[in-house]
């Protein structure tokens, strides 16, 4: 027998989340399973000898990722996006509106009025309050949906067909650092 070729596939096992490599010697093939994705396998190729020993001929690790993995990060800044220009942006947007004293309704006119007779340190002290209070009101906002998530399954959050919430970490973590939510999506950056 000769090696032929060895490549990735997918079929039945890719739908419970398995995947495998097809290695063919010359018309056999052999398919050997792998765990989930993020396992790391060591594999070795080996080849018989034409004095009979088995030989090493090649050697190295795999670490398995899902075909979807982009898609699922892209789906995953899809709703991050979403949420931080419906949610964040448009809270801080409501708030320089009513600095900007630009809002026509008899609720705000009052709100706009007691805005403008602050001084402008205390108007930005505002400012602070408002945007802390919308990322903490995002922040518990996220948790309970990936605990919901996690533990109840009573709230299944899909964008692309795919659960968000089994893609992130946390998606209540999304929104902070350098490269969260916030930094990238809104145009009101720290």
């Amino acid at each position: 027998m000769r090696f032929s070729s060895a490549h990735r596939v997918g079929g039945p096992m890719a739908d419970e989340g398995l995947f495998g490599f097809a290695i063919v010697f010359d018309s056999y093939t052999i398919i050997t399973p792998f765990p989930k994705e993020g396992s790391i396998l060591s594999c070795n190729f080996i080849w018989k000898t034409s004095f009979g020993d088995w030989e090493v001929i090649s050697s190295f690790f795999i670490v398995l990722g899902s075909e979807n993995d982009n898609n699922m990060s892209q789906s995953l800044d899809v709703f991050g996006k979403f949420i931080i220009e419906n949610m964040f942006d448009e809270g801080r947007e409501r708030y320089e509106r009513l600095l900007q004293q630009s809002i026509r309704s008899e609720g705000a006119q009052g709100l706009q009025h007691r805005l403008a007779k602050l001084s402008e340190e205390h108007q930005l002290l505002t400012g602070e309050i408002v945007e802390d209070v919308l990322t903490t009101a995002l922040h518990a906002f996220l948790f309970a949906l990936q605990e919901e998530n996690d533990l109840d399954q009573r709230i299944d959050l899909r964008v692309n067909g795919e659960n968000i919430a089994d893609v992130s970490d946390g998606l209540q973590g999304e929104i902070f650092l350098e490269d969260g939510w916030i930094q990238r999506f809104s145009r009101y950056k720290k």
